[in-house]
């Protein structure tokens, strides 16, 4: 495992949540609204969690409804706070007391997700920040968009 990990870029995602990128892999690479990002693999304790791709592709049938899909700043939000909750179930199954103290932590989480992942615009985070549940997410969503939700 050392000898691997030395082939590797590794840096903390959040806490104990640390990122690992194999640099010589082209299949690394992944595309998420037309960006291309790393397909990290998330370790806790020095156990896998999961990749990127395979987060993205789990939390992505999660939303719904389409024009989240379609307002890229809205969509990388939610899937922030998905991948966020993905994590916290992975790491529930091994350590009960870190999957809860990340779930006390998940604004911290997500946040660093939406940042170092993900990348999106931090002015946007500012306004979604906090949500979390499916109503609290649908009430952004209406708030987000404003008068343009008449239209659907």
């Amino acid at each position: 495992m050392e000898s691997e990990i030395k082939k590797m870029d590794e840096k903390i995602l959040y806490d104990q949540l640390i990122l690992i990128e194999t640099k010589r892999d082209i299949k690394n690479k992944i595309i998420f609204l037309d960006r291309e990002i790393p397909n990290y693999k998330i370790y806790y304790k020095g156990r896998s969690i999961g990749t990127i791709k395979e987060m993205l592709i789990n939390v992505d049938k999660k939303i719904k409804i389409d024009e989240i899909k379609e307002d890229k700043v809205l969509y990388t939000l939610i899937i922030a706070h998905l991948i966020a909750q993905y994590i916290i179930k992975r790491i529930k199954n091994r350590d009960w007391e870190y999957a809860n103290y990340l779930k006390q932590r998940r604004e911290l989480l997500i946040e660093a997700i939406y940042k170092k992942i993900l990348g999106g615009p931090m002015d946007k985070f500012r306004f979604f920040g906090k949500i979390w549940t499916h109503n609290e997410i649908l009430g952004a969503f209406i708030e987000y968009m404003g008068d343009k939700i008449l239209d659907f």
